[in-house]
């Protein structure tokens, strides 16, 4: 399986801050895509990734629901892979 992000950890807050946006820019394009997209649906606090790994949190009144189908499909669409699977 390929690692989603280099082997480091990344936070990002919403709205992103300026350490935020600093570690965009040290993303690789389709990385900082994902992120993007990820941390630009509603209901989306807060996102942490490293290989193999994306974690998040929501808002109180948000859905897991409605973001994880989302965010599945920005992967998939991203990485062009089946085989994206959700850990609860």
């Amino acid at each position: 399986m390929e690692d989603i992000f280099p082997a480091r950890v990344a936070f990002f807050k919403n709205p992103f801050d300026e350490i935020g946006h600093e570690q965009l820019q040290r993303l690789d394009t389709i990385t900082s895509q994902i992120v993007r997209d990820i941390m630009a649906l509603p209901g989306v606090k807060e996102m942490r990734i490293k290989p193999k790994e994306i974690r998040m949190k929501k808002e109180e009144l948000a859905s897991w629901d409605d973001i994880e189908d989302h965010v599945c499909q920005i992967l998939n669409r991203a990485l062009r892979k089946k085989q994206i699977k959700r850990v609860k």
